[in-house]
């Protein structure tokens, strides 16, 4: 899914942590290259971890776009989508049978637009560009 998407539309990834973990999973997985904006949040201080809205607002910046251009996908609803959804972005919960946060309940402010179980159903619920379908 992220292939098909990187092709067409400038991605950006926003992770919480240590910033020396994080590249580590970022150069293991080889996905750099794949996003236009890369935060790790511990890069601004731990005080900007999410929820924050600060990495949101920066991510927006670097890809030049709008809060209503802006999906979010993420599986953490604690944290994840609250300060997405809250900015005007259309937000999706990647909710896989049996993980972490699989029955996870939580205020309606944190509750994404749209659910899935895998990033292949993304194409499901985010406009493909003309030729992608």
């Amino acid at each position: 899914a992220i292939d098909i998407y990187g092709g067409h539309f400038d991605l950006g990834l926003i992770t919480d942590g240590c910033v020396e973990m994080q590249s580590n999973k970022i150069d293991v997985l080889g996905i750099a290259g794949m996003f236009k904006s890369l935060i790790i949040t511990d890069s601004l201080g731990r005080d900007f971890r999410k929820p924050h809205e600060r990495q949101y607002l920066e991510t927006m910046r670097r890809l030049g776009a709008k809060a209503y251009n802006c999906v979010y996908v993420a599986d953490n609803p604690r944290k994840d989508l609250v300060t997405a959804k809250r900015l005007g972005w259309n937000t999706v919960q990647v909710v896989r049978d049996g993980g972490l946060y699989a029955n996870e309940r939580t205020a309606e402010d944190y509750l994404a637009h749209f659910v899935v179980s895998n990033l292949y159903e993304l194409p499901c619920h985010i406009p493909l560009p003309p030729g992608c379908e």
